[in-house]
């Protein structure tokens, strides 16, 4: 993605408590099987945590508390709009409930993004032709 606006959904399916699953978008270059993601260029929801990961252009702290913890049957949505420069803002959402804007000034282009620790008891069910809600579709 590079340009317009996207959205998607991430359903969790399965979570284990001991690891967090990260739901958002990366950059192509971004290592995922990295010990530490922060070093990468992501962007996310921590699920468990309610919170969010990533740099941000006017801050230097990786993670900061953002919205709810999320549990089974939860389903996270991001809307990626990018101006006419090429940059980026991302938004979410869990269970219907906008979060605001969490991200700004991002450059593209960037992948949709699901970030597992080790435990085989974490899944999630992507929608990547999930309809922007109405509540989010006029934010920019």
């Amino acid at each position: 993605m590079y340009s317009g606006r996207h959205y998607f959904e991430a359903k969790i399916d399965k979570l284990s408590e001991e690891e967090d699953v990260v739901i958002g978008v990366a950059r192509k270059s971004a290592k995922l099987s990295t010990t530490n993601i922060t070093e990468e260029p992501f962007w996310g929801y921590l699920c468990l945590a309610g919170r969010k990961l990533g740099l941000e252009a006017d801050s230097t702290e990786h993670i900061k508390d953002y919205g709810p913890c999320c549990k089974v049957n939860d389903i996270v949505g991001i809307l990626i709009h990018f101006d006419s420069k090429g940059r980026c803002s991302l938004s979410f959402y869990v269970n219907s409930k906008f979060l605001g804007r969490a991200f700004h000034d991002i450059e593209g282009p960037l992948l949709p993004c699901i970030a597992f620790g080790t435990s085989p008891h974490m899944q999630v069910s992507l929608n990547t032709a999930a309809e922007i809600p109405f509540e989010l579709s006029n934010f920019s």
